[in-house]
């Protein structure tokens, strides 16, 4: 069996991967794909019997989620990829949680996503304080200067 599968890159076709018989697997099913030199995350749109292609197919590494999206999320997939102009892939993430894919990678990679907020705050913080003095420092020099120039024109 043959899918279709679009994962989130900026590609306008989808990707045709085989699939063992022994695994099930359908139309809205999240799945690990091989990508260049990755595995990436792809959504199934479509199932064949045949690749329009005549080269050696990848084979599925994994089928995370099955029938993730039903028949009426994947039309609106649709209508929103075409009336936005995005491809398949990068609409499909829409669908997803933040949190199924930090879910996935801890438990496929044994990593997992940090956010912390407080931190990138307190950095963004001390980075605004700093361009404010560096600023505030300009404008006060260039301040020194007009009132340099002004009192110069007036003695000439």
């Amino acid at each position: 069996m043959i899918v279709d599968v679009a994962i989130n890159k900026p590609l306008w076709k989808t990707l045709d991967y085989e699939v063992n018989e022994n695994i099930e697997c359908s139309v809205g099913s999240i799945v690990e794909v091989p990508f260049r030199n990755s595995i990436e995350l792809g959504l199934v749109l479509g199932i064949k019997k045949k690749s329009s292609g005549q080269y050696n197919l990848k084979k599925i590494k994994k089928i995370i989620e099955l029938s993730f999206l039903n028949k009426e999320q994947l039309e609106l997939l649709n209508f929103m990829s075409s009336y936005y102009c995005c491809p398949h892939g990068i609409t499909a993430t829409l669908f997803y949680s933040k949190n199924f894919f930090r879910k996935s990678l801890k438990k496929t990679y044994g990593y997992q996503i940090k956010t912390s907020l407080n931190n990138s705050n307190s950095e963004q913080k001390t980075k605004k304080k700093i361009l404010l003095k560096f600023f505030d420092k300009k404008k006060k020099f260039l301040m020194k200067t007009i009132r340099n120039s002004q009192t110069m024109r007036k003695k000439l």
